[in-house]
């Protein structure tokens, strides 16, 4: 089993439950172990860093820092797309901007924590299907191929963010067909973009 820390957010705890629910039941059968982040806080979606850009960063800095003192972690998954962006762009910047490393960690200091950029691997949990688990093994393990069903390409803020972020998934478009196919979907309509 390979194993990640796990970021769910605030969205899979709610308004995106299922999905939550979704990751869980896939993770066991395609040898994913999920550790979820102890005492977790929201990351603040994209909205917080238009208000406070450093207490945003000071926020989802503390769920890295949760996540790299957590035991054996070296990797953490968030599923959300608004989250992964964040935890990425965050270690990322603390990484490349030593002034916000500073400013950063002082902050998590006054909860006794603090957090080494690049100490943890953020990653997306398509980004692990794809690249961990991969087509063969997802087709493999497919009990219930969803033959014949269509599907839409939904687009919404976050995953707009991630197509035009430095930090974007690196899957192309064929990879994400490829991914479906692989699970017998077949693709209805496309809105977003126009790919």
């Amino acid at each position: 089993m390979m194993k990640y820390g796990y970021y769910p957010g605030c969205s899979l705890g709610s308004t995106a439950k299922p999905y939550d629910v979704s990751t869980k039941a896939i993770a066991g059968p395609l040898g994913i172990e999920l550790e979820e982040i102890e005492d977790w806080n929201c990351c603040g979606s994209m909205e917080y860093f238009a208000l406070n850009a450093s207490a945003a960063y000071a926020l989802v800095g503390r769920n890295l820092a949760l996540a790299s003192h957590q035991g054996g972690l070296d990797q953490l998954v968030a599923p959300c797309s608004a989250c992964y962006l964040n935890l990425k762009k965050v270690d990322n910047y603390m990484g490349r901007y030593e002034d916000l490393n500073r400013r950063t960690n002082e902050a998590l200091a006054a909860g006794g924590l603090s957090y080494q950029p690049g100490s943890l691997q953020v990653r997306h949990l398509i980004d692990i299907i794809v690249h961990d688990i991969g087509y063969e093994t997802l087709r493999e393990k497919t009990v219930k191929p969803l033959q014949g069903l269509k599907r839409g390409k939904r687009c919404w803020k976050s995953a707009a963010a991630l197509a035009f972020s430095p930090f974007r998934l690196h899957t192309s478009s064929g990879k994400r067909e490829r991914s479906s196919r692989s699970i017998s979907t077949r693709r209805l309509w496309n809105t977003c973009s126009g790919r």
